[in-house]
């Protein structure tokens, strides 16, 4: 069964409706993500995406992220995706809410227009993850790597063709950094 997620309204309020995934991506409704950043010193945990995903293939993003399905809370859905992508727990009382905000795109995937409308929640999880303990899941991830933070604002400042099409997103993260 698909996904059902909660519809928000152009300010980030939730209308009380539902929609399956799929249909919301179609028809551009509003809904909210969760981007969850590893940061350990000096370096951040970034993931690849799975060379099979519809968007991004093979792209450097977030050290987990995903939608949150609708009457899940955010931090709910942030802890799910990091023990789902990663294969390890989050530690609770290290994983922090930095920022909510907007964040609408348009892309095309084979032909068909794909609205990603989103309501972003980025979190920051500052903790020492031993990468030999890591189980990626494998339909998400193709692999993760540390980066130093100043590479990876280098990165993020010359549009790095390797990065996800995400400006707004690390824009907002490094200011929080």
């Amino acid at each position: 069964m698909e996904e059902m997620l909660d519809i928000l309204d152009e300010n980030g309020i939730f209308t009380g409706r539902k929609k399956g995934r799929s249909l919301v991506h179609e028809e551009g409704d509003w809904h909210k993500v969760v981007q969850i950043f590893v940061v350990n010193g000096n370096e951040i945990l970034l993931q690849q995406r799975a060379l099979n995903k519809k968007s991004d293939p093979g792209k450097w993003c977030a050290s987990a992220s995903g939608h949150i399905s609708a009457g899940e809370t955010s931090y709910t859905a942030a802890i799910k995706e990091f023990q789902e992508e990663l294969g390890i727990k989050a530690e609770k009382d290290k994983l922090k809410l930095v920022d909510t905000f907007k964040s609408p795109s348009i892309r095309v995937n084979n032909g068909k227009t794909i609205y990603n409308n989103h309501f972003v929640d980025l979190y920051i999880s500052e903790q020492i993850i031993d990468l030999e303990k890591v189980h990626l899941q494998q339909e998400e991830v193709a692999q993760v790597k540390f980066y130093k933070i100043s590479d990876f604002e280098k990165m993020v400042k010359s549009r790095d063709e390797r990065l996800t099409d995400t400006p707004i997103l690390f824009e907002h993260l490094l200011n929080k950094l």
